[in-house]
């Protein structure tokens, strides 16, 4: 996440407006995309993103998914969901 974030604030230096283009980004990003990997490599960050959150919650509130799933602002059977998908 921490290298996500650099390479966002980087983008955002190197734009002169509001948008983002790949010429902004760093080419290890822009050459994954045309080979089609930037897909799988955005999936796994916020798939590590998402479980992390739920570790997060599910810590936060001593063990009990139902307050983890409220102190998420998840609904509950998306939670539970959520927690099978990575298995928790």
């Amino acid at each position: 996440v921490r290298e996500l974030e650099n390479v966002l604030e980087r983008a955002v230096i190197l734009a002169s407006g509001e948008t983002i283009l790949p010429e902004h980004l760093p080419l290890q990003i822009t050459r994954s995309e045309k080979s089609g990997n930037f897909q799988a490599a955005k999936s796994n960050v916020v798939g590590k993103f998402e479980k992390e959150s739920l570790l997060k919650y599910i810590e936060e509130a001593n063990g009990n998914i139902s307050q983890a799933a409220r102190l998420s602002g998840i609904p509950r059977r998306t939670f539970y969901r959520l927690m099978k998908k990575y298995k928790l």
